[in-house]
């Protein structure tokens, strides 16, 4: 059997991978296109599995990427966002979605209103409710395929030599936007001395030119000694999941990736705003969040402004995340069972679903 992959962002990456692994295990071949230039470490992981092919270019188009995939008569075709046609891809390749997020943004289910026919679910709840917004589609309770690695004991912890071994670690994990960021002080890792702090920056607070205030932060907090700033090719978060004992984040898929490990979370909801999504505009803001999200900020603590952080996490790492049975139900809703078998599940369907595979 023949999968191609279509990597339109780097950061995709990590959800697609366990499932590249699956398949090679199993000698399938795999293709893999890549929209952004990877760096080197990427591409010595790519040319390490034995017969995968894949080509970089910034420059394609979705006919071009197309065009390219078409010479390998690949039976599936996996994206990791919508796309607006499938003009030009051959007929006899199915087309495949695991969304490169489970966070609580609308988009999680509009991204289904595209062409792609099938896509891979995390959970029963988001699986029932796709079904009963999109009649054509085919969709696959799989289980969410990131994490496998991470349940598996796959994934090696990231280690800050710098970092004292008798503190807890807090992992920082901003998303873009709305972003914590711009409003997160200059001097808040020495307010916050008595901890470890790891910091991994969203892709595009590296990659967008409207980000370089986001970057500017970064530079000042990299200088104190307790903190560890990932750099813009590291492209997983689980290596800093797993060395962390406690997550910050805002409206992001990394809360529920780390509650789902069992671990307290902090939902940062003092961001900032665009002017664009203030005021009579707030609807924009809203329009973006799932309406179920006020339900799930319960899988955490919630932190209006800066000045209550530091107190937050002192009594989070404090609390016992196993005694919460509504917590658990949530994140549930959100990932589904977390037994690290998703990757199988997706494979075995693609075995399932192929001709002569």
């Amino acid at each position: 059997m023949k999968v191609a992959f279509y990597v339109m962002h780097n950061y995709y990456w990590p959800h697609f991978e366990p499932v590249i692994n699956e398949l090679v295990s199993r000698n399938c071949s795999v293709v893999v296109g890549l929209s952004q230039q990877p760096s080197d470490q990427f591409i010595e992981k790519l040319e390490s599995y034995h017969g995968l092919q894949y080509k970089v270019s910034k420059d394609y188009s979705m006919g071009q990427w197309y065009q390219y995939f078409n010479q390998f008569n690949p039976q599936w075709l996996f994206f990791g966002n919508a796309t607006s046609t499938l003009d030009g891809l051959d007929k006899g390749t199915k087309t495949a979605l695991i969304q490169h997020g489970i966070g609580p943004k609308s988009v999680y289910y509009t991204v289904s209103d595209s062409p792609i026919k099938y896509r891979f679910v995390e959970s029963e709840h988001r699986l029932s409710k796709l079904k009963e917004m999109f009649l054509d589609k085919v969709f696959i309770l799989s289980g969410y395929s990131k994490l496998d690695p991470l349940v598996n004991g796959e994934i090696s912890p990231t280690i800050v030599s710098s970092f004292d071994a008798n503190k807890q670690t807090i992992l920082y994990a901003p998303t873009f936007y709305p972003s914590t960021v711009d409003n997160m002080p200059d001097d808040w890792p020495e307010q916050f001395a008595d901890y470890n702090i790891l910091i991994k920056p969203h892709g595009f607070s590296y990659s967008k030119k409207k980000y370089q205030s986001h970057r500017e932060k970064f530079q000042k907090w990299q200088q104190y000694k307790n903190v560890y700033v990932a750099p813009a090719e590291d492209q997983d978060l689980l290596p800093y999941m797993l060395s962390a004992d406690l997550m910050m984040s805002e409206y992001s898929s990394a809360l529920f990736e780390f509650a789902a490990i069992n671990k307290p979370v902090l939902i940062c909801e003092f961001v900032k705003l665009r002017w664009s999504y203030r005021g009579v505009f707030s609807y924009r803001m809203k329009a973006r969040v799932d309406s179920e999200f006020e339900r799930y900020k319960s899988i955490g603590t919630k932190v209006p402004n800066f000045s209550s952080l530091l107190e937050m996490t002192q009594s989070s790492l404090n609390k016992d995340q196993n005694d919460n049975e509504n917590r658990k139900q949530l994140i549930n809703e959100i990932v589904g069972d977390v037994d690290g078998k998703a990757s199988q599940r997706i494979v075995d369907y693609l075995y399932g679903e192929t001709e002569c595979a």
